[in-house]
């Protein structure tokens, strides 16, 4: 990953950046390349600013880390420990020059961002991808948010959408997988238009090794297990879609 410079003297310090997103996204590349891209400083004791996957405060190995901590909190489930994580984040989050990322707590980010007070960047992936990379991985943590008496990946489904409602209610800017896989320059327009005032660097990420991963995962769409998946995503949807008030967070309940 290599970057080049604006050419034009920053001003000031850019207000910190959030990356939300579901597991298996490309959130760690995306979230390194914005920080490049803003320079903006990563917290020293987490990877990848990652600051409530506790799975992260000590190393572990691995991208989006598996199941060993708690995730998924809802306010409705565990109101103590939601607002416990709500209060973590008033007292070590920078109002500048940072970036944070999250792909773990999409309930308690989509509340405690819901007033649009950092910029925030939301990386939308297939569902039915994210699923399909999950379940191979024995990553079943979204199911713990979903209706009781769901088949596993039915549950799983259940739970990733939830959270992408979640997360796609948090004001900010929307960026497609598929557009960052493509070209790097779609990261540096949604990040021109979170940060319209900052001069911004222009980062590279795309080589031959990361074309190489992309072909497999486009690849990973003609098979049937993809299909099948999607056809879930398609119809648990549909369930949701008919509960009125899974379609987001509201600010004050987000989580419940």
């Amino acid at each position: 990953m290599d970057g080049t410079g604006s050419g034009e003297a920053r001003q000031a310090v850019p207000t910190s950046l959030f990356v939300l997103s579901l597991p298996r996204s490309l959130s760690t590349v995306v979230y390194h390349a914005a920080c490049m891209s803003l320079d903006l400083s990563q917290p020293a004791w987490t990877t990848d600013g990652e600051l409530l996957n506790s799975d992260r405060f000590a190393r572990s190995p691995g991208d989006d880390a598996g199941e060993p901590g708690t995730k998924y909190t809802q306010r409705g489930h565990a109101p103590t420990f939601f607002d416990d994580l709500g209060r973590f984040l008033d007292r070590t989050v920078s109002l500048q020059g940072h970036g944070y990322k999250d792909v773990v707590h999409p309930f308690v980010c989509a509340a405690w961002l819901a007033d649009g007070r950092f910029p925030t960047l939301k990386l939308r992936r297939d569902p039915a991808e994210v699923a399909m990379s999950m379940l191979a991985r024995g990553w079943h943590y979204p199911a713990t948010v979903a209706s009781p008496g769901r088949a596993l990946d039915v549950a799983v489904i259940e739970g990733l959408l939830r959270a992408w409602r979640a997360i796609d209610a948090v004001p900010g800017v929307t960026l497609d997988y598929d557009a960052v896989i493509a070209d790097e320059d779609a990261l540096h327009a949604a990040l021109a238009e979170l940060y319209p005032e900052v001069p911004l660097r222009r980062v590279r990420f795309i080589d031959s090794a990361f074309g190489n991963d992309r072909d497999h995962q486009l690849a990973r769409r003609e098979t049937d297990e993809y299909r099948r998946l999607s056809a879930i995503v398609d119809a648990v949807a549909s369930d949701l879609d008919a509960v009125p008030h899974s379609n987001g967070p509201d600010p004050k309940t987000a989580g419940a």
